[in-house]
């Protein structure tokens, strides 16, 4: 009995998990939530073990949009909600897109720490190929699911969305930075100036999504 309990529950959450795009994306930010947890806690003890700018910075990034995620998820929690125009739900859309702002200001810290050089990265060529790769393909299926989410009348789930494709963008940033590191060693020269106008420039674009975002949010926070 327990067997087949537990390969109805299975076949019942893999139905959901294809049939129904919101509960993946709350599913699937939910265990992003559990892994950005760990990459706090990891950079957290790094930053003070080795008084890292860019440990720290990345665990206070990491923090703010751990808060985003948990926020929202937890929401769904409540039934109440979940329906458009409730008084919860405009409280968790009004502070959760006040947490996307501070996330964007606090890529300040990790980006300065790459261009002034605080960032260290010695772990060779290969796995610098392997970040390369799981970056395109972040960006790959972060556009893929925003553009889906653009489409539904959900506005959080529109902002976790928006979230996932911020981050994929601040990963080509870190992409570009450790394939400098990997090829010359040092930021310096062109390669300096090729970093500070392209970091700045998708800098601008995730602070544009999140005005996007709480632009589309407005409607619903006057309902």
């Amino acid at each position: 009995m327990d067997k087949e309990r537990i390969k109805q529950t299975a076949k019942q959450f893999l139905d959901t998990w294809n049939d129904d795009y919101a509960f993946k994306t709350y599913i699937s930010s939910f265990v992003a939530f559990l892994i950005g947890l760990c990459f706090i806690l990891y950079n957290g003890i790094m930053g003070v073990v080795q008084r890292s700018l860019w440990h720290g910075s990345i665990c206070i990034y990491y923090m703010s949009m751990a808060l985003i995620r948990g926020l929202i998820v937890n929401s769904q929690r409540d039934p109440k909600a979940r329906d458009y125009g409730c008084r919860r739900r405009k409280r968790v859309i009004l502070i959760s897109h006040i947490l996307m702002f501070l996330m964007d200001f606090t890529l300040i810290g990790p980006i300065w720490a790459m261009i002034d050089g605080s960032r260290v990265y010695d772990w060779g060529l290969i796995p610098a190929i392997a970040i390369a790769a799981y970056t395109c393909y972040r960006i790959v299926m972060s556009i893929r699911n925003y553009s889906k989410a653009a489409k539904t009348e959900d506005s959080l789930l529109r902002e976790l969305r928006t979230v996932y494709l911020m981050d994929a963008l601040f990963a080509v940033i870190v992409l570009q930075n450790t394939l400098i590191l990997v090829n010359d060693g040092v930021l310096s020269g062109p390669m300096l100036i090729l970093s500070i106008i392209t970091s700045l420039l998708i800098s601008f674009g995730i602070v544009a999504f999140s005005i996007i975002s709480f632009t589309k949010s407005v409607d619903e926070l006057h309902a």
